[in-house]
């Protein structure tokens, strides 16, 4: 079913859309404008068109029945409609102020089958986007077929002598047609796909595009490729979000988290990798913030994100370590074997240094990073023994903590 002809002026008017209103509530238009509102920019046009167009135009002594159209939620334009027995005028207004505005008008006839479209400026001053012509199914066409060709997919690494129109239907709506155009691609993909790593694949692709009245309602790309709104649509049609998107989105919401602002104020912070959680749950990312700069040492937040929720699950802290030199691995290696703890776990055991690396540990919100020397005791694997991690103050020279787990023996190698 195609959409309303005014989708495609909300398409049109969204480069105009500001801040203030010309066309919202407003006390009394502004008296020093030639233009200051929907019925203004209106009769402009029209004049322009009698001047222009003669005896086809609409002529002055019609009567106009004005009719609010914006959509519901829109935001950044106000839609009017006009109607007569012959002829529909519809005005977007962009929410400017009224010495800014530029008014988009559309003059069209289904029974006399003309159309018009132009832009009204606050002086009075009309430019004329598209000119006074007949509707037709060939003027349909040339403008379906203009539109595939300006589209990102097309424009990028269409094969030019490829385009081809394969298919026409009609539609039940006046001077409504769908036009099926195939083209070849040099890759595969779409939209603008500049700085892509690309595969030398020959993509075919079928594009229909719906003409209503000499406006572009609605284009589909492959069943999957909404032309228009520049995205890709899931199997029922809806927009689909990429996975850039949703990534996107995730930074968002991890990085405006209160713990995770807390963690990162006064040093910033720079994003890391960012993935999905599980695959059969895609939508859970997590996100590595690291606090400050990631190629120095410090921590970096692992944050789980829930998209559906748009909230943050968890917050984990990791270490991002930097490189003890053997100096201070010497000396860490000595603090730990002379604490009388370490000692007293060893005993009379064998046992072997098995790395001396920069560490960390948590107790509750507080997060704790040194020096640790690992310690498998005994050496052999294939017996149970004690793993220790003795976390050392180099400038303190004393052990701060010690942690502890049972090794269970490996099996024997065959």
């Amino acid at each position: 079913m195609l959409r309303p002809r005014f989708y495609v002026m909300m398409v049109m008017l969204c480069l105009a859309a500001l801040l203030m209103g010309a066309c919202a509530s407003q006390p009394s238009p502004t008296p020093d404008l030639e233009v200051s509102d929907a019925t203004d920019a209106r009769d402009a046009a029209l004049v322009y068109l009698r001047e222009h167009e003669g005896q086809n135009a609409p002529n002055a002594t019609i009567e106009w029945q004005e009719e609010d159209v914006t959509p519901p939620d829109w935001e950044g334009a106000v839609f009017t409609e006009f109607t007569s027995d012959e002829w529909t005028v519809t005005v977007v207004c962009p929410v400017v102020p009224p010495e800014s505005a530029v008014y988009q008008v559309v003059v069209s006839s289904v029974k006399l089958g003309w159309h018009w479209k132009g832009s009204v400026k606050a002086d009075g001053s009309v430019t004329e986007v598209s000119a006074f012509k007949q509707m037709s199914e060939e003027e349909s066409k040339k403008i379906a077929e203009q539109f595939v060709r300006n589209s990102p997919t097309f424009a990028f690494d269409g094969i030019e002598n490829t385009l081809e129109l394969t298919g026409t239907l009609t539609v039940r709506c006046p001077y409504c047609w769908v036009f099926i155009f195939e083209f070849d691609s040099r890759h595969p993909g779409y939209g603008d796909r500049t700085g892509e790593v690309l595969a030398e694949v020959i993509t075919p692709h079928r594009a229909a595009i719906a003409v209503e009245q000499l406006e572009i309602t609605s284009a589909l790309m492959d069943d999957r490729w909404d032309m228009l709104r520049r995205q890709m649509l899931d199997e029922q049609g809806n927009p689909l979000k990429t996975l850039m998107q949703e990534m996107q989105k995730a930074i968002e919401i991890a990085t405006n988290d209160p713990l995770v602002k807390e963690e990162t104020s006064g040093e910033g912070y720079e994003v890391g990798k960012v993935r999905q959680w599980e695959p059969e749950e895609p939508g859970d990312f997590v996100v590595d913030i690291h606090v400050g700069k990631r190629d120095l040492p410090g921590i970096y937040l692992s944050v789980l994100v829930d998209l559906e929720q748009e909230k943050v699950l968890s917050v984990n802290r990791h270490l991002r370590p930097r490189q003890l030199t053997e100096e201070e691995k010497a000396e860490a290696q000595r603090i730990a074997l002379s604490d009388p703890q370490v000692l007293e776990r060893i005993g009379d055991k064998e046992y072997e240094v098995s790395s001396i690396e920069e560490a960390s540990w948590s107790r509750g919100d507080e997060f704790f990073v040194f020096p640790a020397v690992g310690l498998n005791i005994p050496p052999d694997m294939q017996v149970e023994g004690l793993r220790l991690r003795v976390f050392v103050d180099l400038e303190a020279k004393k052990v701060v903590e010690i942690h502890s787990a049972y090794r269970k023996p490996l099996p024997p190698t065959r």
